[in-house]
């Protein structure tokens, strides 16, 4: 309906303004309107600067077209060059993924002065991106990225934005830090589905925090974390591993070897890291399975991370896995006495 409504306007006044209006949405709707979003921004390009804005973002992310940064660049610098604000959008975009900041700041600021040329969309991403801009100049100015992250945060519900006012926030030693700004931004920003966000407050509330003033609490981190188990995220699966590998039974959360196991097998499966292929290793000894664990610590002991080397002694010298050696006992616990890892929190019998 609103292309033909486009449409009708360009023929009766050869005004296709209300048509170029429509090239973002028909963007937004992905490859079930690539083509008619191509044609409009080629037809108009050299007479509309937003359909030559716009066909610069195409050239810039591959979209329907062969990548091509130069040519996005010299589109967008010749539709801003007339004070287009899309182009400027798109400048600021390509400056902030290239860490150069400060001309971001300026194509941003443009695009806020002004608004009303953007949509909703790209406002917000206007608030968020020189609010984080700001925060990251070799001079950072402090307030001023606060204050454009609040507005993203306050009227967009960005997930993002709450996630770097709660960094922000977080700095201890400034004069910036508040551990109840820190909490509440975190927690928000989880609540609008950034996982992220999840596991930095996650993690506070797992381990405790003394500078935000939390204590350990196994409740409130799998509240925070639970919403995430299904996503590829290794940190958070990591998080629900320890969370169950230790449990917090003041808490009411119970000490559940396999879901410790099943966390940390996801984890590794995304990204094989030491300290989970430790962990995971651990599990396995608690659950009697000792050629996984054998495995898993070996990867762990390699990457000299030893935190469970004295249960790799342990697995040696009882023949765990049918074959004993002595002479690679005494090795790992060698290690592990090294390392002041020898006789970790719980012993495997303690653990079951």
């Amino acid at each position: 309906m609103l292309i033909d409504n486009a449409l009708k306007a360009f023929a009766v006044n050869n005004d296709a303004t209300e048509l170029v209006k429509l090239i973002p949405v028909l963007k937004r709707n992905g490859d079930d309107d690539l083509q008619t979003a191509l044609l409009l921004m080629k037809l108009f390009e050299s007479s509309y600067p937003d359909a030559q804005a716009e066909l610069g973002d195409c050239y810039s992310s591959g979209w329907g077209l062969i990548e091509d940064e130069q040519k996005a660049l010299s589109l967008y610098q010749s539709a801003a060059s007339s004070g287009n604000t899309t182009s400027k959008f798109f400048l600021g975009w390509y400056y902030y993924e290239r860490e150069e900041y400060l001309q971001a700041i300026d194509n941003f600021a443009y695009c806020l002065a002004h608004s009303n040329d953007l949509d909703d969309k790209r406002l917000e991403d206007s608030y968020v991106c020189i609010g984080d801009a700001y925060s990251k100049i070799s001079e950072p100015k402090i307030t001023t990225a606060i204050e454009n992250l609040a507005i993203a945060v306050d009227r967009y519900h960005n997930s993002f934005a709450c996630r770097r006012l709660a960094a922000l926030y977080s700095e201890t030693n400034t004069p910036y830090f508040n551990a109840e700004k820190t909490i509440k931004y975190y927690e928000l920003g989880a609540s609008y589905g950034d996982d992220v966000s999840a596991h930095r407050i996650g993690m506070a509330y797992l381990y405790g925090d003394d500078d935000l003033k939390i204590t350990s609490n196994g409740r409130k981190a799998l509240s925070v974390l639970q919403p995430f188990e299904d996503s590829d995220n290794v940190d958070i699966l990591a998080d629900l591993g320890a969370l169950y590998q230790f449990g917090d039974e003041d808490n009411g959360v119970a000490r559940d070897p396999d879901k410790a196991r099943l966390y940390y097998e996801r984890a590794y499966a995304q990204i094989p890291d030491p300290y989970v292929a430790s962990n995971l290793g651990y599990m396995y000894v608690c659950l009697g399975d000792f050629v996984n664990a054998e495995k898993m610590l070996l990867v762990a002991d390699q990457a000299d991370y030893c935190g469970y080397s004295d249960f790799l002694g342990r697995i040696y010298n009882e023949g765990s896995t049918g074959v004993r050696d002595v002479n690679k006992a005494e090795y790992y616990y060698g290690r592990a006495y090294q390392e002041k890892q020898f006789n970790n929190i719980f012993t495997c019998d303690e653990y079951a």
